[in-house]
């Protein structure tokens, strides 16, 4: 029965008072007798005083340990509430609020402090506050010091509902199952917010510490990355020999044709290069698409421009 595996369970789920009646109960059990002689023991509680009982139980609590669950106990029969819930009801398994109830109480395991203690800190803090404006438009000494006073009342509070709070969730705590909620709690405690931890740079198994290596680093990766192909160098250096040659040759050439090689690029010619680039292309050995070029602004079009009439001249 029901009432025989509950009784079986620890003397810590019973109150003070129910001990001497457990024990009773525990031998008349281990005697092999009925469960309802021991219910006889004690006056039976009416049927309504069990439906009020039961009532009162949460339905979407889970269950402890050698407690049933709350519809389990809603859906019983007349049979069952008159023979099991009966018995247990006796044994303040139920909750009955003549009495201390054995059910846990989950808002006594909260790691944070009580409502009334938070309402105080919460008055505590408002009148600081209002001893601040206070002093702030007086600049009396007096006031000054009433307000340093309550702020240093109000910050003991503080460090006093926190080892309140520590010292309940320590006492609950296993540390073999719950080390990292303990971090944590301590964490909330001290209001530390999480935060991605600091690897250090390697390369080659080498740590590198200084901003100045990491920047040598990263930057001789780039320029092995974007480092112009075969094809690229070749066509380099034939453009580069052509340009030689027309510019040996300049004196044989019209005068139309030699100021080509004098003057600098103009605006107009950059515009006519970006609109002509296609779209939807893989980079070039720079790694830019042509859709940035050509959604260039002004100012970056001005600079570009000189940088290549540098390239152009000095080449």
């Amino acid at each position: 029965m029901l009432a025989k595996r509950y009784m079986k369970t620890s003397k810590l789920m019973f109150s003070a008072d129910d001990r001497s009646q457990y024990e009773t109960y525990k031998s008349i059990i281990e005697n092999n007798k009925r469960t309802t002689e021991a219910c006889n023991f004690i006056s039976d509680p009416t049927l309504e005083e069990l439906d009020s009982a039961i009532h009162r139980l949460d339905p979407n609590k889970s269950p402890e340990p050698d407690v049933i669950f709350g519809q389990m106990i809603t859906h019983f029969g007349e049979n069952a509430k008159r023979e099991n819930v009966r018995f247990l009801f006796k044994n303040s398994i139920l909750p009955d609020k003549s009495k201390d109830s054995i059910l846990p109480d989950k808002s006594k395991d909260s790691i944070l402090p009580a409502k009334s203690k938070n309402e105080e800190l919460q008055l505590l803090k408002d009148k600081r506050d209002r001893l601040r404006r206070k002093a702030e438009i007086t600049g009396r000494i007096s006031d000054v010091s009433n307000w340093r006073k309550h702020a240093a009342i109000l910050k003991e509070s503080i460090i006093s509902a926190k080892r309140s709070c520590f010292d309940s969730f320590i006492s609950k705590i296993n540390f073999q199952r719950d080390s990292l909620k303990t971090y944590k709690f301590l964490a909330h405690l001290k209001n530390q917010t999480p935060h991605s931890t600091e690897r250090p740079f390697r390369i080659n198994q080498k740590i590198i510490s200084s901003n100045a290596k990491v920047a040598d680093y990263f930057l001789k990766y780039f320029t092995e990355a974007n480092r112009k192909g075969a094809y690229a160098r070749k066509m380099s250096r034939v453009l580069k020999r052509q340009l030689g040659h027309c510019r040996d040759r300049s004196e044989d050439l019209p005068e139309n044709v030699k100021s080509i090689f004098c003057s600098s690029f103009s605006m107009h010619e950059l515009n006519m290069a970006l609109n002509g680039l296609k779209n939807h292309k893989s980079p070039g050995v720079d790694n830019i698409h042509p859709e940035f070029l050509k959604h260039l602004g002004q100012t970056v079009k001005v600079k570009l421009l000189k940088f290549f009439n540098i390239i152009w001249t000095t080449t």
